[in-house]
C-alpha cells in the first residue's frame, strides 16, 4: 500500500468519526443519561409522596407517568424528551383500608371517604373503575375523586435532579459510547 491510499484511508476514517461516530455518541450518551435521570426522578418524587416507585412508574391509564423519548439523529432528528404526566395518583392504586370514620391508603387518612366500585351507576355518572371518593359539602353530590397531588414535588425536583444525574454521568456515558463506536470500526 502507497502512502497516498493509507492517508487517503486514514482521512475518510477521520471524516467519518468526526461527521456520523462523535454525533452518534453524544445522541447515545444523552438518552442514556436521560434515563438515569428518570430513574432518579421516581426516586425522588417516591420518597418525597411515600408511593411506591412501581405505582409512579406503572403505565396502566391511557397515558404513561413517566416517559423518555430518545433523541434520534438523521434527516428527522429530534431532540430528547423526559415526560412526567403530573397529574394526581388515585388512591385506589394504593390499596385503601377502611377506618373509623373513613379510609386510609398509603399513609393518607381521607376523612368521610368511601370506596365506590365503578360497576354501579349510569350514565355520565358512572366510573369506569373502583375510587376512593369523598364528599365535597353535606349533601349527596357533588363528590370528588381522591388524589394525591404529586405536580409540586415533580416541578421542585425535576429540573434540579435533571442537572444532577447530567452533571455526575454524561461524561462517563459519552466516553463509554465513544469506546463503544470506536471498537466498531
Amino acid at each position: 500500500m502507497s502512502n497516498k491510499s493509507q492517508l487517503a484511508a486514514v482521512t475518510r476514517r477521520i471524516k467519518k468519526y468526526a461527521e456520523k461516530d462523535i454525533p452518534k455518541a453524544q445522541r447515545m450518551a444523552i438518552n442514556r443519561t436521560l434515563k438515569k435521570s428518570k430513574v432518579a426522578l421516581v426516586k425522588k418524587v417516591a420518597s418525597e409522596t411515600g408511593i411506591k416507585q412501581k405505582i409512579i412508574n406503572q403505565s396502566k391509564s391511557a397515558k404513561k407517568r413517566v416517559s423518555v423519548e430518545s433523541a434520534t439523529g438523521g434527516a428527522k432528528a429530534k431532540a430528547a424528551l423526559l415526560k412526567f404526566n403530573t397529574k394526581g395518583i388515585p388512591l385506589i392504586n394504593l390499596k385503601p383500608k377502611f377506618i373509623a370514620g373513613g379510609v386510609l391508603a398509603s399513609g393518607y387518612v381521607v376523612p368521610d371517604g368511601f370506596i365506590a366500585s365503578g360497576r354501579k351507576g349510569k350514565g355520565k355518572g358512572r366510573l369506569k373503575q373502583s375510587h376512593v371518593l369523598q364528599r365535597e359539602s353535606d349533601s349527596q353530590y357533588p363528590i370528588k375523586i381522591v388524589r394525591v397531588e404529586i405536580a409540586s414535588v415533580v416541578k421542585k425536583n425535576g429540573l434540579l435532579t435533571v442537572r444532577q444525574t447530567f452533571g455526575k454521568e454524561f461524561q462517563k456515558e459519552y466516553n463509554s459510547a465513544i469506546k463503544l463506536l470506536r471498537s466498531r470500526t
